[in-house]
């Protein structure tokens, strides 16, 4: 959480003029939050058991979002929502436990106005807090806490803050120029003691209107309506104006002694109450290093308020003249002009007060104009002037104090004033010294990428491509309060500072009169100029309010498509000399009536400006202040509400609600007297209209405490009987809600009610959306994709997650595809035990279940089998069953040995009607230990490789009609601690391909690709040798469950591609329980090969079984991995170890590579030989044919006939009787 001062407030709302979309792509980037796309399975993923909820992972954060949620976990934070994502952008942790944020109002492009209680990052949030999404930052507007706001408004810039408050003298009213920072009181000086404003609002361009309980202003001198004849005199009245412009030093350097006491801000910004710097002993001194040259036209000094510190003499040097300063000033004492340099007297804070009070003292004494009449200088009773004698750029001044009335120096403060105004296009250069003082320069941005330059703060630049909007451009702007002679010069940075001499261009300058928007002055400069220039734009009478220059990209410096480095540094207006002859006193003679206000007040901007005829009053009563003060009871609290532009609630929080029409003119056209009777409390914009809370509200003789007008007033039906005190709204999912006192939440766009549930849980107390579609919300939001599953899930090729339809009770955790029609689940029966399910709902005869978990399913349709193995149980051993699968009865039932035995794969050596078991079990007097050979025919186990491999299997797969591969953790008689190998069925010889110390849980393949894990890494084998892959940002805690082997793609390139062709690129799921930082829990990730996506977020319904959980499977027919027609030559071989160049460790490069059918093939089934023998013969029958064809019709007789031969035996008649399968049942 980054905390900035409000001297940065222009930067921070007004530079990101660029900004004119939605700021999600910002803030993603600076919460570094990663999007996601999710990928397109080519194959249907079934996830078994008993989900509760599911939510594919589309961004990072998400998971602050999602999962379950108990009512502890509901803390309120501040999110930012856009595009269906969630960002929490100020955590609950920053907050204090007391706070509550009231209301959201948006702020321009990228900012938000923030009103609440409590505290947030150690500012009040009675301070009106601003929180900027371009650099998410926030800042309090002001310096002090401004109580029980009820209404905040924005117009453009200017903010208004109505309540029950009194701040700094004014009452109930506030506002605040976000332009210039700065804070003040309306003209009219707020409203009277104890009073109220509870709505803001604006009628038009010119008129902002004031409802609440108030009856009198804080001027109420505004409410006097005078009939003024004036009379001019000739006395020029300068005791109250500047004609110079202040020089912020905001951005000013300062060097002060270590031993010196110095404030900064209070010194740049002077109270003659407070002392800002001081120094031991009498003498001292400070340097002031500007941030820009500047040519001075006179220095304000204050002296201390301590007797002890007050200066007496002093001197001004100038850096880089290195010179004393001339100075000249109105002596106090004597009221004539007088000269100094290297001691100039400063008179006591004592005797300038004395002399202030002089009542013989004229204006005379105490003010004169120099320099053309474009200085003035004069004394209080807080400072002194001294105006420079021969103005001089200067870099830096020192102040040295000389001597002290008493035993040490010290200022209250400084101010230095110059002879031009500047406005800078780094608007940090423009920002005024103090907080609540106005800028007479501004300046406004294109939305382009500007940025300063190296680590100056003098000018910004921006690269630029023609043709490409928008095209740069600055609009400068200065206030000119008094008309004269001024000189305009354009300044342009060198570039050999910054090397961008071969990429400047040629911008244009113009000069407005933004009286009639007509052009005064425009020119073309080049910007290749190797050090700082200035070029000359006017000189001559300027007669206007305000001086508009723009600076605008006009062409390159050697094409019209070259690329340009545009820069913008200031732009200065000189006084030469001004016309003072309108500032003159008036007196006059009037006669006066006064206004009466009754809760309501039409203030209209314009009659608060300097156009406005002075002769006249700015508040007048208007048909809505009369009609106020006619239709409600005196002393009312009036709330008000625009509807459609021109039709107003007006609601009285004790009588009702009066509808009025307003014309044009803002007049009344029609309007309706009380059309609801009851006490009001809020109205409330939301997209149907305007939500109306209050108490007993009647409506066509009904009574609610809720309405909605849309036109007509229509009662709402939820939350009718309660009285709400507060009301938000916000659009999520692109459904409106609105929340009642955070307790009832309905939503607009169903029509319903919003119960909290796993789908979603929300509380908000305010929200707001700006028109960039940025929302902002006060309160904390879990929602989940699919929710309320309470089963297993499908998530298909599209994306779309379905629940499985078991039937009650059946939460499977393991899958075996039979045939197109049918697939076979194992599933936990609610006594704890084990059972299948059958799609096809067939049923096994006379086998009800299994105590332990089945852990492996094996089919074989050609040999009609089904073999269940299960893991030990208690007292109960591991089970092997066999099932003939077109009788659905049990053949075989064998018990494994071993108290904590378990099946964990099986391969069909269909031919031989033998299976090879892998597992954790003993069958000690086979000589099996791990492994073993069973004979589902004759239903007797034999040792596999003469019982040389021992140890522990977990998992077994043929790789090619030959080989198979075994992984797990076992030894052989040569090789010991094999985690993975392939075997080869032809030469009964074994191949490590991995050794290890753990074991592998298990591997799948593709092509020449092998891929093993445990429970922390994936283990790749490819080429003869090993990568050993990482989950990434997962922690320690983390464990892989299962690994599937699918297809798919991605329409972005966050992941694969469909290849050119269409075709798929292969991709691992990963299942299990995943701890990340970025991520948090996940049970799912995708690895492509090339980079990992996060996947899945799932949670379930616990149960106390070991099978309870996540188990993934994809419904697709693998026979081919499990089944082989290959013949098992000897059943018992004694098998031989190859030897290696050295052991295999996880990171050793195999010395022999898995042998792979080309193309990673399987090996030509039975059928496929038969055909392809068949093709064969009836092609060489056919060339034979055609050579005795053509014989015959070389030596044929012309006269004999031949007939066609008819088959004695029928071709379909031959195949139905002798399958040609059963022909070469031995190939």
């Amino acid at each position: 959480m980054k905390l900035i001062t409000k001297k940065y407030l222009c930067i921070l709302l007004w530079l990101p003029l660029l900004v004119c979309a939605s700021q999600l792509a910002h803030i993603e980037k600076e919460f570094g939050i990663e999007t996601f796309l999710t990928p397109s399975l080519d194959d249907d993923l079934q996830l078994l058991g008993n989900i509760s909820t599911l939510s594919f992972y589309k961004y990072s954060g998400q998971q602050n979002f999602t999962g379950s949620v108990n009512d502890s976990d509901m803390t309120d934070s501040l999110i930012y929502y856009s595009n269906n994502i969630l960002i929490k952008l100020i955590p609950n942790e920053d907050f204090s436990t007391d706070s509550v944020i009231n209301q959201i109002i948006p702020l321009g492009d990228d900012s938000f106005i923030i009103n609440g209680v409590g505290k947030l990052s150690n500012y009040d949030l009675s301070q009106q807090l601003v929180y900027n999404l371009t650099t998410l930052t926030v800042y309090p507007i002001f310096n002090e806490s401004l109580n029980a706001v009820s209404t905040i408004f924005v117009d453009n810039q200017i903010v208004y803050f109505g309540g029950n408050f009194t701040f700094q003298g004014s009452n109930s009213a506030y506002t605040w120029d976000s332009y210039d920072n700065t804070t003040s009181s309306l003209p009219f000086d707020g409203f009277g003691q104890d009073s109220k404003v509870n709505s803001i609002l604006k009628l038009n361009d010119d008129d902002i209107l004031f409802t609440g309980n108030f009856s009198t202003l804080g001027n109420n001198t505004y409410l006097t309506s005078t009939d003024n004849n004036n009379n001019k005199t000739n006395l020029v009245n300068l005791t109250n104006i500047e004609l110079e412009p202040l020089v912020s030093l905001k951005a000013a350097a300062w060097d002060v002694d270590s031993s010196s006491e110095f404030n900064r801000n209070n010194f740049i910004c002077p109270s003659s109450e407070t002392e800002s710097w001081s120094q031991s002993g009498t003498d001292g001194s400070f340097v002031l290093n500007l941030p820009y040259d500047v040519t001075p036209a006179k220095v304000r000094l204050y002296n201390s308020p301590s007797t002890d510190n007050e200066v007496s003499l002093f001197r001004i040097t100038t850096n880089p003249s290195n010179s004393i300063l001339n100075l000249t000033y109105l002596d106090p004492l004597s009221g004539s002009l007088k000269y100094c340099d290297a001691f100039c007297p400063m008179l006591s804070t004592r005797i300038l007060g004395s002399q202030a009070a002089n009542e013989s003292l004229t204006i005379d004494d105490k003010v004169t104009l120099i320099n053309n009449n474009s200085t003035i200088l004069k004394w209080t009773d807080s400072y002194q002037d001294f105006g420079f004698v021969n103005p001089v750029d200067v870099e830096s001044l020192t102040f040295t104090a000389l001597k002290s009335y008493g035993s040490n120096v010290g200022l209250a403060g400084l101010q230095l004033f110059q002879a031009s105004f500047n406005s800078f296009a780094n608007n940090t250069l423009n920002e005024p010294n103090c907080d609540d003082e106005s800028t007479t320069t501004s300046v406004s941005l294109s939305k382009n990428d500007w940025k300063a330059v190296s680590n100056s703060v003098d000018y910004i630049s921006t690269y630029y491509t023609p043709n490409v909007d928008p095209v740069p451009s600055v609009e400068f702007s200065v206030d000119l309060e008094y008309n004269g002679e001024y000189s305009i010069n354009m300044y342009t940075p060198g570039c050999s500072g910054d090397a961008t001499c071969d990429s400047r261009g040629i911008v244009n300058v113009t000069v407005w009169d933004t009286t009639d928007n007509s052009i005064i002055s425009t020119k073309s400069i080049y910007q290749n100029n190797d050090q700082l220039k200035y070029d000359d734009l006017y000189n001559g009478i300027l007669n206007i309010s305000t001086c508009r220059i723009t600076l605008t990209y006009q062409d390159g410096l050697y094409a019209s498509t070259t690329p340009v480095t545009f820069v913008a540094d200031r732009v200065s207006i000189s006084i030469v000399k001004l016309d003072t002859s309108d500032l003159v006193q008036l007196t006059s003679t009037s006669t006066k009536s006064v206004i009466s206000l009754n809760g309501l007040l039409q203030y209209q901007l314009s009659n608060f400006t300097s156009a406005f005829n002075s002769s006249e009053c700015p508040i007048t009563e208007t048909s809505l202040i009369h009609y106020t003060n006619s239709s409600f009871d005196k002393k009312s609290s009036i709330l008000a509400a625009l509807y459609n532009n021109n039709t107003l609630l007006l609601g009285s929080e004790d009588q009702g609600i009066s509808v009025v029409t307003l014309n044009d003119n803002l007049t009344l056209e029609s309007n309706k007297d009380l059309e609801i009777t009851g006490h009001v409390s809020g109205f409330h914009y939301f997209s149907n209209g305007i939500f109306i809370t209050g108490k007993n509200l009647n409506v066509s003789d009904e009574q609610s405490n809720n309405l909605v007008y849309n036109g007509t007033f229509n009662i709402f039906e939820v939350n009718n009987d309660e009285v709400v005190a507060t009301f938000a709204n916000m659009t999520l999912s692109n459904s409106e809600l609105l929340a009642l006192d955070n307790n009832i939440i309905y939503n607009i766009s169903s029509g319903k009610q919003v119960k909290n549930d796993p789908s979603l849980s929300l509380e908000f107390w305010s929200s707001a959306m700006n028109f960039q579609d940025d929302t902002i919300f006060y309160g904390s939001v879990h929602q989940n994709q699919f929710a309320n599953i309470e089963g297993s899930v499908s998530i298909d090729s599209n994306e779309t997650a379905s629940v499985i339809d078991f039937p009650d009770g059946i939460h499977p955790y393991l899958g075996l595809f039979l045939n197109s029609s049918s697939t076979v689940y194992a599933y936990e029966s609610s006594d704890n035990y084990n059972e299948l399910y059958f799609s096809n709902n067939k049923q096994v005869n006379n086998l009800t279940s299994w105590p332990g978990v089945i852990s492996s399913i094996l089919y074989s349709g050609n040999n009609s089998m089904l073999a269940i193995g299960t893991s030990s149980s208690g007292s109960t051993n591991s089970q092997l069953t066999i099932l003939n699968t077109t009788t659905l009865t049990i053949v075989h039932q064998e018990i494994l040995q071993g108290s904590s035995s378990n099946i964990t794969s099986m391969l069909n050596f269909e031919t031989n009607s033998t299976l090879l078991i892998g597992g954790n079990f003993d069958i000690s007097n086979k000589d099996c230990n791990g492994i073993c050979l069973y004979n589902y025919d004759t239903g007797n186990f034999g040792s596999f490789a003469n019982g040389s491999v021992k140890g522990s299997v977990t998992s077994l797969q043929f790789y090619n009609d030959s080989s198979l591969i075994i992984s797990g953790i076992y030894n052989t008689t040569t090789t010991s601690d094999i985690t993975l190998s392939q075997y080869d069925l032809k030469k009964n010889e074994l191949t490590p391909l991995r050794q290890d110390k753990s074991k592998l849980n298990s591997f799948v393949t593709d092509g020449d690709r092998i891929i093993a894990w445990n429970s922390t890494t994936l283990f790749i084998y490819q080429n003869d040798s090993w990568s050993d892959i990482q989950i990434p940002n997962v922690n320690s805690s983390s464990a892989i469950t299962d690994v599937s082997l699918s297809s798919g793609y991605i329409s972005d390139n966050s992941l694969s591609k469909r290849d050119d062709d269409g075709s798929s690129t292969k991709m691992l799921i990963l299942n299990g329980q995943f701890y990340s930082t970025p991520y948090g829990t996940l049970q799912s990730f995708i690895y492509d090969f090339n980079q990992w996506v996060p996947y899945l977020a799932i949670s379930t319904e616990l149960s106390d079984d070991s099978s309870s959980g996540i188990k993934p499977f994809i419904n697709k027919d693998n026979t081919d991995l499990f089944n082989s027609p290959a013949v098992l030559i000897n059943t018992t071989p004694t098998i031989t170890t190859p030897r290696t160049s050295g052991t295999l460790t996880a990171s050793a490069t195999s010395t022999s590579s898995p042998e792979k059918t080309q193309g990673g093939s399987k090996k030509i089934r039975r059928g496929f030989v038969v055909l392809i023998g068949l093709a064969l013969a009836l092609g060489t029958v056919a060339v034979l044919g055609l050579f005795g064809v053509l014989l015959a019709a070389l030596f044929r007789d012309e006269e004999i006939k031949y007939e066609p031969l008819t088959p004695h035996i029928d071709e379909d008649d031959m195949i139905n009787t002798v399958p040609p399968e059963k022909l070469m049942k031995f190939i």
